[in-house]
C-alpha cells in the first residue's frame, strides 16, 4: 500500500466465523521496520452494527413546527476506522466476502434510522423526541415554532444500533458543530 495515500486498508475475500490474525510494518528503501501486530491481536468476520450516518443537514420546513432533516449512509463502519484511504479522506467500504452491503452498514442491511430531537444541546431537555424511518430524509412535525432544536441520527441493522451522528460534516466528524435548526414559526 502506499502509505501517502493510505493509513488503513480492508482485508478482503475472509471467511465468516475463521479466526484471523495481522500485522502491519512499513517499508523502505532501508527494508522492512518492526513489525506490529493488531490490537486485538485477533479478530473473524461477521455481521456488525452500521457506522454512523453522515453528511447530516437540519434546516426549517415548509410548515410552522416543522424541520427537515437529511443525512446520507454510513461511510465509515462502526468502529471508525476508514476500510481504506485516510480519515481525511476516506474511500468507500467493500462489501464483505459473500455478501453485497458496504462494511460501513455492518455489512447487513439497515433496517431504519433514528432521528432524535431536543431543546437542549446534551438532549436532556423536555422538548424533544424520536423518530424512525427506513429513507435517508424526515420532516420532524410538531415541534415549537420558532425553537431552535438540535437533532442526531443513528442507523439501526440486525445486530442492533450504531452510534449516534449529532456533527455536522462528511463523515460526521467529532470536532464538527452540532446539528440544530429551528422549527418553522
Amino acid at each position: 500500500m502506499d502509505a501517502t495515500t493510505q493509513n488503513s486498508y480492508t482485508i478482503e475475500l475472509l471467511s465468516p466465523g475463521t479466526v484471523y490474525y495481522v500485522r502491519v510494518s512499513c517499508i523502505n528503501d532501508a527494508g522492512y521496520g518492526t513489525t506490529q501486530t493488531s490490537s486485538p491481536s485477533s479478530a473473524y468476520p461477521g455481521l456488525q452494527i452500521p457506522g454512523m450516518p453522515q453528511t447530516i443537514t437540519a434546516q426549517g420546513g415548509v410548515d410552522p413546527g416543522e424541520i427537515d432533516v437529511t443525512w446520507l449512509y454510513p461511510r465509515i463502519a462502526h468502529h471508525g476506522i476508514p476500510c481504506s484511504g485516510t480519515v481525511d479522506d476516506p474511500e468507500d467500504c467493500p462489501a464483505p466476502f459473500g455478501g453485497t452491503l458496504s462494511e460501513s452498514t455492518g455489512g447487513d442491511a439497515i433496517q431504519v434510522y433514528e432521528v432524535e430531537y431536543n431543546e437542549f444541546e446534551d438532549f436532556t431537555g423536555q422538548d424533544g423526541g424520536l423518530s424512525t424511518t427506513d429513507g435517508t430524509s424526515m420532516t420532524l412535525e410538531g415541534l415549537t415554532s420558532g425553537r431552535k432544536y438540535y437533532i442526531r441520527v443513528l442507523a439501526r441493522n440486525s445486530v442492533g444500533s450504531g452510534a449516534f451522528c449529532e456533527h455536522t460534516g462528511t463523515n460526521c466528524p467529532s470536532t464538527g458543530s452540532a446539528i440544530s435548526a429551528t422549527a418553522t414559526a
